[in-house]
């Protein structure tokens, strides 16, 4: 019965962890997606930006296929419990590969693809918006609060196990 108990918690966990897939027009005809999950309640919303190449490789259901590993991926559902709106972002459809990222994480397109991120969870979830990034996600945050003005902006930026190259 234990067993049984335990393993319904974990299916719930992940479940939340997982959310709505949204697909965004992003740099030079490209796509970006990220999975947004909105507790109930929600008082800010984090754009989560995983390290390693970056291609979480969203399922339809907004589970990451790849990263599984990332301290981000992993604390989704330990933000949610906490109040706050999670939006796991993927690399965009021309970084989907094994190289993912790579330089393109220090790049002005990189930056206004996030602040596309950026408008459009403040079109769905009241509040502000904070960019973490953990390892070389945290590049990208980093990247993208430097370039980002006025709306398109986060309103904070919390950086973990920070790479400053790669």
């Amino acid at each position: 019965m234990k067993l049984a108990i335990a393993v319904l918690l974990v299916a719930s966990l992940d479940a939340l962890a997982c959310g709505e897939v949204v697909t965004l027009q992003t740099h030079a005809g490209t796509t970006t997606r990220y999975a947004l999950v909105v507790p109930q309640g929600a008082t800010a919303t984090l754009v989560l930006l995983p390290g390693g190449n970056g291609h979480a490789n969203l399922d339809a259901r907004g589970c990451a296929q790849n990263l599984k590993g990332n301290s981000l991926i992993q604390s989704q559902g330990h933000f949610q419990r906490e109040g706050f709106a999670t939006a796991l972002v993927d690399a965009p459809s021309d970084h989907a590969g094994d190289e993912g990222l790579g330089g393109f994480r220090a790049s002005a397109a990189h930056a206004e693809d996030l602040g596309k991120v950026i408008a459009d969870v403040r079109k769905r979830v009241p509040g502000p918006v904070w960019l973490v990034g953990t390892s070389r996600g945290a590049i990208s945050a980093a990247n993208a609060a430097g370039r980002l003005q006025a709306a398109a902006a986060p309103e904070g930026v919390v950086l973990t196990s920070p790479v400053t190259v790669g």
